[in-house]
């Protein structure tokens, strides 16, 4: 089981919460002016998201956990 931090899927989710909120912080009108923008990123953003699930290899794990011998 390796490290939640080693895994693409949770930082790829961390930088969209990042920039998200960051967009939002800086022009909380943007989303509503640009709806198709909207759109457009939520549909890549679920499609990386699927595509870094299918070439998971491994669970990860916030606590490491002592493997039992």
């Amino acid at each position: 089981m390796k490290s939640i931090f080693a895994s693409k899927t949770f930082w790829v989710n961390a930088l969209t919460s990042v920039i998200t909120m960051g967009t939002y912080l800086v022009d909380s009108s943007f989303f509503v002016n640009n709806p198709e923008f909207v759109a457009i990123a939520g549909t890549v953003i679920g499609a990386l998201n699927v595509a870094l699930r299918l070439i998971t290899k491994e669970p990860v794990s916030i606590k490491k956990i002592e493997e039992v011998k």
